[in-house]
């Protein structure tokens, strides 16, 4: 009984674990997207003050 239920429950698994590792790829790229578009704020700002 539990076997089929485990067998039952592995592909499911195995989606869940393809869907969490997706979502952390998106959110370190929004996160290097971040650190760039701040990045970028604080160089424009620092040519402001210059000027």
């Amino acid at each position: 009984m539990f076997d089929a239920q485990i067998l039952e429950l592995t592909p499911k698994l195995q989606e869940t674990e393809i869907e969490i590792n997706e979502f952390r790829q998106k959110k370190t790229e929004a996160e290097m997207a971040t650190i760039n578009n701040l990045s970028e704020a604080q160089k424009q700002s620092e040519q402001l003050d210059c000027e």
